[in-house]
């Protein structure tokens, strides 16, 4: 019982790191974008764009990696669930209600 809190407060211990992690690293990735682009930000400006024009323009160019990154990140979480779920057995038993697979099963 306590093992199993133990391993969930872990686990909800990295994903709120993980989470931080991706947070800064698309703030950065934002960033870099738009010190990139600096120059041309300023000319937009001066020519009459206005400041929602602008801020579309540098996150609409960060937005397609992202969406890359979350379609990869699933494709590759679905395949290893379906690979690790050939290797579960239903005639397998539970252990700690957790399903394991069948060379680790006892």
């Amino acid at each position: 019982m306590i093992a199993e809190r133990l391993l969930a407060l872990l686990a909800g211990f990295f994903s709120v790191v993980a989470l931080l992690l991706a947070g800064v690293g698309l703030y950065g990735v934002v960033n870099y974008a738009a010190v990139r682009r600096t120059r041309e930000i300023g000319i937009r400006i001066a020519l009459g764009s206005t400041r929602g024009a602008v801020v579309r323009l540098i996150v609409s160019g960060a937005t397609m990696p992202v969406i890359a990154g979350i379609a990869a990140g699933i494709a590759a979480g679905l395949g290893l669930a379906a690979t690790s779920l050939r290797s579960y057995s239903a005639s397998s038993p539970p252990i700690s209600g957790v399903w394991l697979p069948r060379s680790h099963a006892s």
